[in-house]
């Protein structure tokens, strides 16, 4: 035992002996205010034996606890903003049906229709979404695999030369019969119909069987257990086949939608090519159209544009064609003039792109339109760029972003700016020195400084 158990112990004997015999020789105050402190000493021993007798608490330390903190932070890093690995959760485990192509485009529209027209009716009343969004994807996905089966055992030669054509000859033929019933009079022909569409209620009633059957052969077991079964029947029925059946058959949907197809390509207008090279031009083309929904297609095209052409941009200056340089400097480099005249080109078309893009979204402000921009619950949960960079792996997937831009050494250069600050004193002019040549005096680099600071820097790292 330690000796401070010792000392303890001996107080707590000595304030023992001293509460039995005080009361005849002090006051009765004195008394109490010892035996307080007696149980007070006491409690403080148990409780320091305690601790001391127990085993030693172990702790997460070392590569264990790094593990688990850089899991945690790639959890928090990609949930809900990283396609791929969306993807490597849901997909692989998913039977192939088309092929890969035709599979992960199915798979997309899958998510739209589970995200907007299941989970916006589920999301007040479910617990865990994710979860609940998964297990419907994987039963609906399990359906179009059975569907893709069933379907494969199909004679198509069969189907399509004798099934189908006898069914369409058929429904001729009666059309056909009708006409001849009525004659030469001015009555519509009536023609004769299935049983299940004598009216609207024998419909539902065959459409509601009809799911029924779908749920039994497509969906797993348990969906066919009451009252999930006759949910879904009704959801199926009355939601889905019966408004598609209606608009399908009925000929003036069709010949709307044909009507708005035309309207919408009279007023869609191209861009003329030329119309970009004069602002006075592209300014008095975009005042004669008063529509948004016109201006929004321009504004969009212009957009694309812009992105196409600042890729070009960053892929000339990784080649070492940056038009910030010094002539001298990209003649050193090899850059041959028809390279930096192309680079020209390229930046009065980014520039002209840019003034078009202002007009046009002057233009749509100025009948109303709204830029579109929601800040809602999605917004609060994209991570600072501070706490991406405060990590390796947020580092890690910012770079492979940045590669697509050709501007992954903006991350590098970051790095070094942070070991210079972090460095011994000693290292500091090694460290700035390095910084220098590779990323700031280096005409590749996408780091940016003008020619009077660049020969200050140069100057003091040479002591001059």
């Amino acid at each position: 035992m330690s000796r401070g158990f010792y000392i303890s112990a001996l107080i707590s004997v000595f304030l023992g002996l001293a509460v039995l015999y005080i009361p005849t020789c002090l006051s009765c105050s004195f008394y109490i205010v010892l035996l307080i402190i007696s149980i007070l000493l006491g409690i403080f021993t148990a409780v320091w034996l305690n601790i001391h007798l127990s085993l030693t608490h172990k702790t997460t330390i070392g590569a264990e606890n790094t593990l688990k903190q850089s899991e945690y932070f790639r959890n928090k890093l990609m949930k809900d903003y990283d396609p791929t690995a969306t993807n490597k959760d849901t997909f692989p485990h998913y039977p192939q049906v088309f092929g890969k192509t035709v599979d992960s485009l199915l798979q997309q529209l899958l998510d739209f229709v589970v995200r907007d027209y299941i989970l916006t009716y589920l999301k007040d009343y479910a617990y865990d979404l994710d979860i609940l969004s998964a297990n419907i994807k994987d039963d609906l996905w399990g359906a179009i695999h059975a569907m893709h089966e069933k379907a494969s055992r199909v004679d198509y030669t069969k189907l399509i030369a004798c099934d189908i054509v006898l069914k369409i000859t058929h429904h001729f033929e009666k059309i056909r019969e009708a006409k001849a019933a009525v004659g030469e009079s001015d009555r519509p022909p009536v023609f004769q119909l299935y049983p299940h569409v004598m009216s609207s209620e024998k419909e539902l009633e065959y459409l509601r069987t009809l799911s029924e059957l779908l749920i039994m052969f497509f969906l797993p077991r348990t969906y066919s257990l009451s009252p999930t079964k006759y949910l879904i029947r009704e959801v199926l029925s009355c939601k889905v086949f019966k408004p598609i059946i209606d608009n399908i058959t009925d000929p003036d949907f069709f010949n709307r939608h044909v009507i708005y197809y035309i309207e919408a390509n009279q007023q869609n207008v191209t861009l003329p090519k030329k119309a970009l090279e004069n602002a006075n031009n592209f300014e008095e083309l975009i005042e004669k159209i008063d529509d948004v929904q016109v201006l929004r297609s321009i504004r969009y095209n212009i957009v694309t544009k812009l992105m196409q052409a600042t890729t070009l941009q960053n892929l000339n200056r990784a080649k070492g064609v940056d038009l910030e340089n010094d002539k001298g400097a990209l003649a050193a480099a090899g850059v041959q003039k028809s390279d930096i005249n192309a680079a020209k080109k390229l930046q009065k078309y980014f520039n002209r792109l840019t003034v078009a893009k202002k007009h046009c979204e002057h233009k749509l402000m100025a009948l109303g339109w709204d830029s579109g921009y929601q800040y809602g619950d999605e917004m609060k949960r994209v991570l600072p760029l501070q706490t991406i960079l405060e990590h390796v792996l947020g580092r890690k997937y910012l770079t492979q972003f940045l590669q697509t831009l050709a501007s992954q050494d903006l991350i590098r250069f970051w790095m070094s700016v942070e070991e210079l600050r972090t460095a011994d004193r000693k290292n500091w002019h090694q460290i700035g020195a390095e910084i220098f040549y590779t990323f700031i005096r280096n005409s590749t680099s996408e780091i940016k400084v003008d020619k009077a600071t660049k020969k200050r820097m140069e100057a003091f790292l040479l002591g001059k």
